[in-house]
């Protein structure tokens, strides 16, 4: 017979025998029994052998030794050889299973037997097998049966149903565990798939158990006892608590408010220990009080990152979800919220909805953040508003006369913003008009079943909400189609539109006609759509009161016909309006689709000729149109400012320059600054509806800049670029570097900008513009705040592999910029390689720098430059070399006033047309000007020759060049002329002649390469102070009363025509030759060389604009060089000008927070002269800091804790979405004319400023610092969650070393001596299952949940234990509405959000600083430093060393505390244990990745040790 055969009739003979015998005891043999009996053995062993078998199931499991299972085993391993493995018999002998208790006992007893290594058994096989070497012994084919095969085939037959198979095959793996302990490392990948079956039988049951069954329970919970702490077994189990975590979500489906509920009543205990588990090892891992507020502009990439789409976080989901809805977590919601209230641009909101979009939730998340935003926006109007007390009645002529205006209408421009980001959601199509006037409905009318929170959120009808909708109206998609099909059938729309208006706001003290006409104007401007429209009152009574104020809409519509359209050419129509007329034109273009729209593009741009206005020169002619105020272009509707920029593109900033004149009368060369004015204006006003075209605008930019790039690389000298593609260009770029850097600042574009002048800066041959693309690029690198321009930059794609190759100017300014921003920011993980080869493409060559200087870059500029220092060195310029070029051309008799023969001039000019001889020439028309001791303009035509053939890019390279030659020979030669004569050469060369630009002067002054030079600051002292050029300009340009509020200044054309008829600026070096503009004209005929390029428009630049980011430098400088005395005069003499500098707040507070370790920023009057450069009525500061600017000495003892604990609480208040953040005072500019436009930004730098310039050591302010955050310095009461986030967010802004890195000082402090800290956490006796009590239970209510880590304390335990452990790792909101605060948990939440809002590096050092701490004495001491860290580990995903070297520290801290522990006295273990367990558990492949941390756990106490079993 076939051995596989004969093995399974043999084991079907002996089943079948043992069932029949199975109810009565008999002297019989089984077929096989006593078959070899005396071969091996004596008789009384024999009897020892031949005990009964059991036949109950009552007697429990024992497994059986006889011949007959020897027997067995014996056919087993035949059977097996047979077919070449084990598997297909043993499947074979587990289908034989079934529910008969002596079946059972066999095969199991069979499954023992077959892994036992008893000698018995072999004894038997070797002498049944003979030779082992023969191949036909059994043990030839070395078949074996290991454990993990046998429990993997028992696993799959466990049934419940089945109480003896199911307590059979548990009793044996129990058995085969306790006899085996190799066992339990064999089955250690089984472990939580036994387990989980093990919970899914039971789950099967009913509510009311039998006897059988709970004893069924029982044996499950005890194997999973076994599985997890070792019960019984040695006390070592082969599976964590946290595996089963893992997994017990697939049994159970998602949990509910962090428990589940579809949990049989036997395993609650057990189910909702792994909950506990869970959500504390949740609470480790993502800080249940993380709700950091996102921060548009500043934001980092990993805050964007979803935690529950996280690998490794996807446990903690449901945890995270409860976190969100419980309003302690941020969500896709607030994260929208966040970005409408930020003003943020919406590039960047369409870059995350890109992100949601794909997800379940959709677009959802980004409409409830709108009209959250929307609801409290008009909720803070009605709440200070008064709409209850109405006005005194007054007739129509009256009201149309007096157009009622409330006295809060600052609100207003909360409402304008709210109506662009509405019109731009609704234009693109993410938001629809229908699903905007059911929420508006819904905000007034609460759906049915809504809860008693969103009834208390409802809105009284408000007409604002009409007014939202009204802008709809104007978008043609809508306006046609959609409202037009309604009004022409059901009218279930305008229903609902009627619904939500206010009849008595327009009858109340706080009208507006703008808000309280809407209906009015919504209704005429669908007028003819409406159908039977002499019905509409009856049809709808609620209009009776409405359209009685209809008659004022057609007054003001003739009003507006007569007074405004028919005068529109006059030039002064629409500037300096009153608010009444304002608000009457803004009521009439939400009537009238585009009436107002082409009214002012009419009278900005005439259609015919006036008058002509000049910009500088008198070819640079403009049609002098009217100009427009910009109240009148915020409050007119979001569509005809949509229209009327459409409009000025199309005609005047499209491709080229078109102008509407007949052609006799095409002087006209320029767009009228007054239209430039109206396109700056609306676009600040509506900058989402008009992002479109400024992204259309600098495509076309970036387009012009390529053709550049081609022209300059084509070699065509002899044919130029179209003059009107450079006077677009050159237009643009003054707009853009003037009026358009806020703007620009804070969108999403500002990290590209470089990108799109990259060529400009190398190629533009035009002079004049070449200045302004200069200007702007250094202010595009002065306006960044993120590292993603770095990255932007270092771009290996691009075309040039050198960013400014010819000037040293921009390469300079780009090094400065870097040094800010990664100071400052940090580098992101960006490679150290990357940053490297970066530096080595800003420049052709290595850049020299002070020591001074370095000292304040960070790393890695620092060590990078050092290492280039020697390469650096530049040789200087000397006599030889000035004597050899002075012979060229016979240069040399212009000292003696001799004119330069036609050959010489062109032996001249050959020469210097090289690249490589041009940089000396400066430096020799400076000795010739030395020896005569001035210029003499006869020789400038003879200069100008040369001059002009020097590209544009190269004059601020050359001048540095000039520059150190002139220090040089004033340092080290004797025979060179005077200071006195070098003053006035250089007022000569700037001013008279303008062959040097100022600004270039400077910078080459003190571009930062020498040490502190005597010489350098003497002729800085002469331009800046002692000369009268300068500081006459500056005088003189502040006489004529610029505001640096641009916007609401109509006549800053004027006022800068003036300005330059005084000091005229030219690009050509034609100024020796020119008296001033007026004879222009004239004179540039005679010139030799004729001018070669056409001048162009001067709209907003002069010297005094072009020298304020240099200025910043020498400010820098005079820091880095301690020179007080000539900062304190610079600041006193030019801080009025400081008021026109693009971004005066920022440029403080970067000064600030950069030099702050600078002795020179310690004297309380330099800071307090620095405070004063900024206009005080432009910013919200603290009161005590407008004193301290006034008078230092007087008011310097006002800054104690409560001083910073008002500032502090000033910023949580601007960062709250729902507080909107309105102006706390009406001196305050508009929100989107600010600076900064985001009022969590603005309101950041402020605080920035407030805390840094104050004459408090930083040392002191930490103290104060920690006061606030530890009790709330005098209040003695915990701070809102929010001031925590705001003071982490705070921190993260100001200087690491001198705040930051003193905090975490303090933070080790805390831990090494905190009393709670200092304590141990409760003791606990751990067990897999809990016991169930004997009683059977029949409802399940009886069963009480609760934490079952809160276990009974071991009675020999003498260690006291924490009563604050619990509050410590809570949520800090809960602790706050428990009166459960503590120093600890306030401190965690601050860390949190400090770390949140920190760049990696400052991460880094936190690392490291918690290597150093010593004394960790605790378990809570050491389950802290897992609360600390957890959260920052997903921050380390591509570079895991760093939390490999805490772990290496963490693990020795470990082994310290647990050996001074009496474990044994505990129950083996404590609460705060239980969780550091789980944590290292969950990041078990940061472990076992490092050889040094499993050695570590290797010396471990034993119980410790075991726990830790990875």
């Amino acid at each position: 017979m076939d051995p596989v055969d004969s093995f399974k009739v043999l084991l079907a003979e002996t089943i079948e025998a043992r069932e029949k015998n199975s109810e009565r005891e008999t002297n019989q043999s089984d077929p096989l029994e006593g078959l070899y009996n005396g071969i091996f053995d004596q008789p009384v062993k024999k009897l020892k052998r031949e005990r009964k078998y059991p036949i109950n199931p009552e007697e429990g499991l024992e497994l059986e030794q006889s011949d007959t299972i020897t027997k067995l085993v014996t056919e087993f391993f035949r059977a097996s050889s047979a077919v070449g493995n084990t598997g297909e018999i043993i499947n074979y002998i587990v289908g034989l299973l079934r529910p008969s208790w002596q079946r059972i006992c066999l095969i199991l007893s069979l499954f023992g037997a077959l892994i036992t290594d008893s000698p018995t058994t072999y004894g038997l096989l070797l002498g049944l097998g003979g030779d082992i070497s023969n191949p036909s012994s059994v043990l030839q084919p070395a078949l074996s049966v290991p454990i993990p095969a046998i429990f993997e085939y028992l696993t799959a037959q466990l049934n419940i149903s089945c109480p003896e198979l199911w307590n059979g095959i548990l009793s044996f793996m129990i058995i085969i565990i306790r006899q085996y302990p190799h066992a339990m490392i064999e089955i250690s990948f089984l472990a939580t798939d036994i387990i989980k079956n093990i919970l899914k039988q039971i789950e099967s049951l009913k509510d009311n158990l039998t006897k059988t069954e709970l004893d069924c329970v029982k044996k499950g919970k005890e194997v999973i006892d076994i599985f997890l702490v070792g019960k019984d077994c040695g006390g070592v189990g082969c599976v964590s608590h946290y595996q089963i975590i893992e997994q017990i979500h697939e049994l159970y489906g998602p949990p509910v408010r962090g428990q589940f509920i579809k949990v049989h009543w036997t395993l609650e205990n057990f189910i909702n220990e792994l909950s506990q588990r869970r959500r504390r090892l949740a609470f480790l891992m993502i800080p249940p009080d993380a709700a950091w507020p996102l921060v548009s502009h500043y934001s980092r990439p990993h805050e964007h990152i979803d935690f529950s789409k996280l690998e490794g976080y996807q446990l903690f989901q449901y945890d995270y979800e409860q976190f969100t809805k419980e309003g302690q977590a941020t969500s896709h919601v607030s994260k929208f919220r966040d970005m409408f209230f930020q003003r943020a641009p919406i590039e960047e909101v369409e870059a995350m909805i890109k992100d949601v979009k794909p997800t379940s939730v959709g677009l959802e998340p980004i409409r409830a953040a709108l009209f959250t935003k929307i609801h409290d926006v008009i909720k803070l109007v009605q709440i200070n508003s008064n709409f209850s007390e109405l006005r005194q009645e007054s007739s129509l002529n009256e009201e149309m006369k007096n157009t009622l205006i409330p006295e809060n209408l600052d609100f207003w421009e909360l409402i304008i913003e709210l109506g662009d980001q509405l019109y731009g959601l609704v234009a693109s199509e993410y938001v629809k008009y229908e699903e905007v006037l059911q929420e508006f409905h819904h905000m007034v009318y609460p759906k049915n079943g809504e809860n008693f929170t969103s009834r208390q959120n409802t809105l009284s009808k408000d007409n604002t909400l009409i007014w939202l909708l009204l802008q709809l109206f104007h978008i043609e998609r809508i306006g046609n189609e959609i409202i037009a099909k309604d009004l022409g059938s059901d009218e279930r729309l305008f229903s609902m539109l009627i619904q939500l208006y206010n009849d008595q706001q327009i009858v109340s003290v706080d009208a507006f006609n703008l808000r309280d006409l809407s209906l009015q104007c919504a209704i005429g401007h669908q007028g003819q759509a409406i159908r039977d429209r002499n019905s509409l009152k009856s049809r709808y009574p609620q209009l009776v009161s409405a359209l009685s104020h209809y008659p004022m809409l057609n007054d003001l519509l003739k009003y507006f016909q007569n007074v405004y359209k028919s005068n529109v050419a006059a030039h002064d129509l629409f500037k300096e309006l009153p608010i009444q007329e304002t608000i009457k034109i803004a009521i009439i273009s939400q009537l009238k689709q585009n009436a107002v729209a082409d009214t002012l593009y009419v009278h900005s741009v005439p259609n015919r000729l006036m008058d002509i206005g000049i910009l500088g020169f008198p070819e640079t002619k403009f049609a002098q149109g009217g100009n427009v105020s910009y109240k009148l272009c915020d409050f007119i509707n979001i569509n005809n400012k949509h229209r009327l920029e459409q409009l000025i593109y199309k005609m005047m900033l499209g491709d080229k320059l078109t102008f509407n004149f007949p052609a006799e009368e095409q002087k006209i060369t320029c767009v009228s600054p007054y239209t430039l004015d109206v396109v700056y204006k609306i676009v600040y006003s509506a900058p989402w509806s008009l992002e479109l075209m400024v992204k259309t605008i600098l495509e076309k930019f970036k387009k012009f800049d390529k053709l550049l790039k081609s022209h300059a690389e084509s070699n065509s000298k002899t044919e130029s670029l179209p003059e009107q593609s450079l006077r677009w260009q050159h237009t643009i770029l003054q707009l853009f570097c003037h009026r358009f850097l806020r703007f620009l600042k804070y969108s999403s574009k500002a990290p590209d900008l470089l990108h799109y002048i990259k060529h400009s800066v190398s190629y533009l041959d035009h002079r004049q513009t070449y200045r302004d693309a200069e200007m702007f690029a250094i202010h595009i690198m002065m306006m960044q705040t993120d590292i993603k321009f770095i990255k932007s930059i270092e771009d290996p794609k691009r075309d040039n592999p050198t960013w400014f190759s010819e000037s040293e100017l921009l390469a300079r300014y780009m090094i400065f910029t870097l040094a800010r921003l990664i100071k400052f920011r940090g580098l992101d993980n960006m490679k150290l390689e990357t940053i490297h080869e970066l530096l080595r493409n800003i420049y052709v060559q290595p850049l020299e720098w002070s020591v001074t200087t370095l000292n304040y870059f960070p790393e890695p500029l620092h060590s990078f430059f050092l290492q280039q220092e020697e390469s650096a060195k530049v040789p200087s310029v000397s006599d030889k070399d000035i004597n050899a070029v002075l012979s060229i051309g016979n240069l040399f008799k212009l000292v003696m006033d001799e004119k330069l023969a036609s050959e010489d001039e062109a032996s001249l000019q050959e020469y210097y047309s090289k690249l490589e001889n041009q940089s000396i020439f400066l430096c020799s028309l400076w000795k010739i000007g030395c020896y005569s001791k001035s210029l003499n303009p006869d020789m400038m035509s003879t200069l100008r020759k040369v001059l002009l053939q020097f590209p544009p890019s190269r004059m601020a390279t050359y001048t540095t060049v000039l520059i150190d030659f002139i220090i040089e020979k004033i340092d080290n030669d004797s025979s060179s002329p005077s200071i006195e004569v070098c003053y006035k050469m250089l007022e000569e060369l700037i001013w008279r002649y303008q062959i040097l630009a100022f600004e270039h002067v400077l910078f080459a002054l003190i571009r930062g390469q020498r040490e502190k030079n005597t010489t350098a600051f003497k002729i800085l002292d002469f331009l800046l102070f002692k000369s009268e050029e300068y500081s006459g300009r500056v005088n003189y340009f502040i006489s004529l009363g610029f505001t640096h509020r641009y916007w609401i200044e109509d006549d800053h054309h004027d006022k800068l025509m003036k300005y330059l008829e005084r000091y005229p600026e030219y690009f050509q070096y034609e100024a020796y030759a020119m008296g001033g503009f007026d004879e222009y004209e004239a004179v540039a005929k005679k010139l030799d060389p004729p001018l070669t390029a056409t001048n162009m428009p001067i709209y907003y630049t002069s010297a005094i604009r072009k020298s304020l980011p240099i200025l910043d430098l020498v400010i820098g400088r005079l820091i880095e060089f301690s020179e007080t005395e000539m900062l304190a005069r610079l600041l006193d003499e030019f801080g009025q000008i400081y008021r026109f500098h693009q971004t005066p707040l920022s440029f403080v507070r970067e000064l600030l927070c950069y030099y702050y370790s600078a002795p020179t920023l310690r004297d309380s009057a330099i800071c307090s002269k620095l405070i004063k450069l900024l206009d005080f009525d432009e910013y919200d500061f603290a009161n005590e800091l407008l004193n301290y600017g006034t008078n230092e000495l007087l008011f310097s003892g006002l800054f104690d804790s409560s001083y910073f604990e008002k500032v502090f609480h000033k910023l949580a208040n601007h960062m709250e979405p729902q507080k909107c953040a309105p102006k706390t005072n009406t001196k305050l500019p508009e929100r989107h004319f600010q600076e900064i436009p985001n009022p969590v930004v603005r309101a950041l730098h402020i605080t920035c400023v407030e805390i840094l310039a104050t004459p408090v050591s930083s040392q002191d302010i930490v103290k104060y610092t920690l006061e606030i955050i530890l009790m709330n310095g005098r209040m003695h009461a915990a701070v809102q969650p929010i001031v925590l986030h705001a003071i982490g967010l705070l921190y993260s802004f100001l200087p690491t070393k001198e705040f930051v890195d003193k905090m975490f000082d303090e933070m080790l402090v805390l831990i090494q001596t905190d009393p709670h800290l200092g304590e141990f956490s409760q003791p606990c006796n751990i067990s897999g299952c809990d016991p169930l009590l004997s009683r059977t239970y029949h409802n399940r209510s009886h069963f009480q949940s609760i934490d079952p880590l809160q276990q009974f304390l071991s009675p020999n335990s003498e260690q006291p234990f924490s009563t604050m452990f619990p509050y410590i790792f809570n949520d800090y909101r809960s602790n706050l509405h428990n009166f459960g605060t503590n120093a600890a948990n306030s401190f965690l939440t601050f860390i949190h959000s400090l770390l949140h809002y920190s760049n990696i590096e400052v991460v880094q050092d936190f690392l490291a600083k918690l290597l150093m701490i010593n004394g960790i004495k605790t378990d809570i001491q050491l389950l802290y430093l897992c609360a600390l860290v957890g959260p920052l580990i997903y921050r380390f995903e591509n570079n895991i060393l760093f939390i490999q070297t805490f772990l290496r520290t963490f693990i020795q801290h470990l082994n310290e505390v647990t050996l001074n522990m009496k474990l044994e006295e505990c129950g083996d273990s404590t609460l705060a244990l239980e969780q550091i367990y789980d944590f290292l558990h969950y990041v078990k492949p940061i472990i076992v990745s490092d050889m040094f941390i499993n050695g570590l756990i290797r010396l471990l106490k034993l119980p410790v040790q075991n726990r830790l079993r990875l």
